[in-house]
């Protein structure tokens, strides 16, 4: 059936975005127009739109207890090598 809906009530229909609304009309090169306010009003039937939504991708960075692990022993590396320099150094000043 075809519909006269704007980008929002697409959006809604779709559970998308407006702006991914925006994106499947022109991608589709659906016929638009404009209602007497202005707003743009897309030709569209939605039971024949093959629209499916991607799947959400798993971020590609490393998470964030990963980070807090690696930099915390980093730190403790760094310590126990501050802590022997300054082992040396009073040794050394000793003598």
């Amino acid at each position: 059936m075809l519909e006269q809906l704007t980008y929002v009530q697409i959006g809604e229909r779709l559970n998308i975005s407006s702006e991914g609304a925006r994106a499947i009309v022109k991608r589709n090169r659906l016929p638009r127009s404009h209602d007497k306010h202005g707003k743009t009003l897309v030709a569209i039937d939605l039971d024949e739109l093959q629209h499916k939504p991607l799947p959400v991708r798993a971020p590609r960075r490393q998470p964030v207890n990963d980070v807090i692990a690696t930099l915390k022993a980093r730190i403790e590396q760094l310590e126990a090598e501050l802590a022997a320099e300054q082992q040396r150094s009073a040794g050394d000043r000793a003598h």
